[in-house]
């Protein structure tokens, strides 16, 4: 059984560095050959396939739509959430 969390639009703003991930995925920083091989190093291939999906909700909720009301996902996924805020937060 999956435990799920509820986030409101506070919770999102302050524990998923959205922004970040955005601004980092979508820009020259991503592609060098310091940070592809990082991320091998630091994500497996199911979080690499998961975050794919949160680049482009990253992407919605920066530059389209703004952090949405809630947001349901399981510890797993925020915990995932965080971890591509940090691997975004190294230069």
């Amino acid at each position: 059984m999956r435990a799920l969390i509820q986030l409101d639009r506070e919770d999102i703003q302050r524990e998923i560095p959205y922004e970040l991930i955005a601004t980092v995925r979508f820009s020259h920083l991503w592609d060098t050959r310091k940070r592809k091989d990082l991320w091998l190093e630091m994500f497996d291939e199911k979080e690499r396939k998961a975050a794919h999906v949160m680049f482009n909700k990253a992407r919605l909720w920066y530059l389209v739509k703004g952090a949405p009301d809630e947001e349901t996902m399981s510890l797993k996924t925020l915990k995932l959430w965080q971890k591509l805020g940090k691997f975004c937060s190294i230069v």
